[in-house]
């Protein structure tokens, strides 16, 4: 997971105060509702940062007993927004509330659905302090994804309570031996329509067993769904995912467990997310959301290996998971999070890792080998896998069980040399948007994952500048590859050269030293021939390779652009390159072949130019 705490500078207030819910359109979240205690709730609209105050029934009471009030709201009150109807508002006292006009009005729509006695009634906070905490309130509502009349409540007391009219009429239930839980968090199954997942707690009487209920029957009966999460960790909600039946996220007071078969069993669900209390959780498309008590909120990327992993798969020796879309765009990380204190900030979270996310499963420790490949087969990228020890720049280790790969849309870079430029050196190329396929070979078998690419959705670049960036960018990367072979070739023959010339006569000696002076000639331009790497690549004198890698740099980048100014500079080192070809076929030419003559009439053994 990646934590997404944001600095204080980039928050601000949306109405309500210290407590209470948020709720909004998520299509269109101008309009704000937020919740205070007491029953105080506020439409904050967003483009005027106005709060205006809609509380239901306007009258802030202190120091009076519980019965002698309107309306009993928790410090924390519900507020829900129909996902079926976004102008219906609902806010929970121990009735329920509606608005059809967005807080310009509202109307009861159930009874008392809590469970008052006289000695839950008197002054709220009693005797020491009476400042006004409620009891005998709904804590928690939740509205059927499938039906709009369907609504559940829970509350502190206790009581379930369900309507399916809209709130016609209401049916109370309560939980097997457990008449006074606190009911935390109703989740309304969007598979079946009688199944509901009910969280409670009874922390307040020294129980801190963790309690979820399942029923699919609309409340009628009720089963445990515990098994897995251990005592100490009671519940705070659980979330049914969106795709996969049967696969639920549960949140707990020391972190989130998962179950792949509708609650009968629960695993830890851990990676790098500290032990904190998790206060709720949302599935977001392919993302789980969390929210702590303390820790901030924190975010699961991808969801799509949990969502297809099954029996079969954990017992093969080896699958590849289809990857999601892959964006090609410049927000985001280019590293995996790794959790580490050390090196995330207190106060920002980690963005999303950019590139494409592979996921592949491992049984048991073994040989792997990872590629990339375009829609023709040809090779596009290859990881390196790191064996025993530290990893170098560009490797991945790998180990049993779930493993995660980044890609970050690049080529397979052109390996430097000595000499190359370390500031604004070439990394691999983007890759055009369209379809590639991940190729993983191990336990004597090769697994294949189609994988798309697609541009920024926030850029509309045509298809056609992809391709005369990848062109251009190719081109550089074959005018690189061949400066460095060449500059890799003068290095290896002038050394026979030098060597030959020590056991030569003068006469050798000189022709030797004559052709050496002509090589070194041409290395000097085309690199930096002794090199000290850092920022002395802005004071030692630029060379070809250096304007080559700089131009590639330029041309790189995820909104395709070549300007006049970069086919200009492109078309003169070109023209730089081809003439330093020329003087370097002439030394390995004419001029080797006449120093291999005066060789051999000494009968020394020539000297390969390859």
């Amino acid at each position: 997971p990646r934590s997404t705490l944001f600095p204080y500078t980039t928050l601000f207030r949306s109405g309500g105060c210290e407590s209470g819910y948020v709720a909004f359109d998520p299509d269109h979240p101008r309009d704000v509702y937020a919740g205070c205690w007491g029953g105080q709730i506020t439409r904050f609209d967003q483009q005027t940062k106005y709060a205006a105050s809609i509380m239901a029934y306007p009258k802030l009471a202190f120091g009076l007993p519980l019965s002698d009030l309107k309306y009993r709201f928790n410090y924390n009150a519900p507020i829900l927004t129909s996902r079926h109807n976004r102008r219906v508002i609902y806010h929970a006292a121990q009735k329920l509330l509606r608005s059809d006009d967005a807080g310009q009005s509202w109307r009861e729509i159930s009874p008392d659905l809590t469970n008052p006695r006289p000695e839950t009634l008197g002054i709220g906070g009693g005797p020491f302090w009476p400042e006004g905490e409620i009891f005998d309130t709904i804590l928690y509502v939740a509205e059927s994804p499938t039906d709009p009349n369907v609504l559940w409540t829970g509350s502190d007391d206790g009581v379930i309570a369900l309507t399916r009219d809209g709130g016609r009429s209401w049916k109370k239930f309560s939980l097997p031996r457990m008449p006074d839980a606190q009911i935390n968090a109703i989740e309304v199954s969007r598979f079946e329509p009688g199944t509901v997942y009910v969280v409670a707690a009874r922390y307040r009487f020294g129980d801190y067993a963790p309690y979820i209920f399942r029923s699919k029957d609309f409340g009628e009966n009720w089963e445990p769904l515990a098994r897995g999460i251990p005592s100490g960790s009671w519940t705070h909600v659980v979330r049914e995912d969106p795709e996969r039946q049967g696969l639920l996220y549960a949140g707990t007071e020391t972190g989130v467990y998962v179950s792949f078969d509708t609650g009968a069993n629960w695993a830890p669900f851990k990676s790098n997310l500290p032990v904190t209390p998790i206060t709720d959780l949302q599935v977001h498309g392919t993302d789980l959301v969390a929210s702590t008590s303390g820790r901030g909120f924190w975010i699961l990327d991808d969801l799509a290996p949990l969502r297809e992993i099954d029996e079969a798969i954990l017992h093969s020796p080896v699958y590849l998971f289809r990857p999601q879309r892959a964006y090609r765009t410049n927000l985001g990380t280019g590293e995996l999070p790794d959790g580490d204190p050390a090196r995330n900030s207190k106060l920002e979270g980690v963005n999303r890792s950019r590139g494409a996310i592979i996921d592949f499963y491992l049984k048991e420790q073994m040989p792997v080998v990872l590629d990339i490949v375009d829609e023709n087969e040809q090779p596009v990228y290859h990881f390196s896998i790191a064996g025993a020890g530290a990893l170098s720049r560009g490797q991945i280790s790998v180990h049993p069980g779930l493993n995660r790969v980044l890609w970050d849309l690049r080529r397979t870079p052109i390996p430097p040399i000595r000499g190359a430029p370390t500031l604004f050196q070439m990394a691999g190329r983007r890759v055009k948007p369209g379809m590639y396929r991940v190729q993983l070979t191990a336990a004597e078998q090769t697994l294949t994952a189609p994988l798309e690419v697609q541009q920024d959705p926030r850029l509309t670049a045509p298809a056609d500048s992809f391709t005369a960036q990848d062109e251009m960018l190719a081109g550089i990367e074959r005018n690189v590859q061949d400066l460095y072979a060449a500059v890799t070739r003068i290095r290896e023959v002038r050394s026979r050269i030098l060597a030959a010339a020590q056991h030569a006569s003068p006469l050798v000696s000189n022709a030797a030293n004559k052709l050496v002076g002509d090589l070194d000639a041409i290395e000097d331009v085309l690199i930096q021939k002794n090199p000290s790497g850092g920022q002395r690549s802005v004071v030692d004198p630029s060379r070809l390779s250096s304007y080559l890698n700089f131009l590639h740099t330029a041309v790189n980048e995820v909104q395709p652009n070549i300007t006049e100014g970069d086919r200009q500079v492109y078309s003169e080192l070109e023209e730089q390159w081809i003439q330093c070809r020329k003087q370097l076929d002439a030394a390995f030419g004419a001029q080797l072949d006449r120093l291999n003559e005066l060789l051999k009439k000494e009968n020394l053994p020539p000297i390969k130019s390859q």
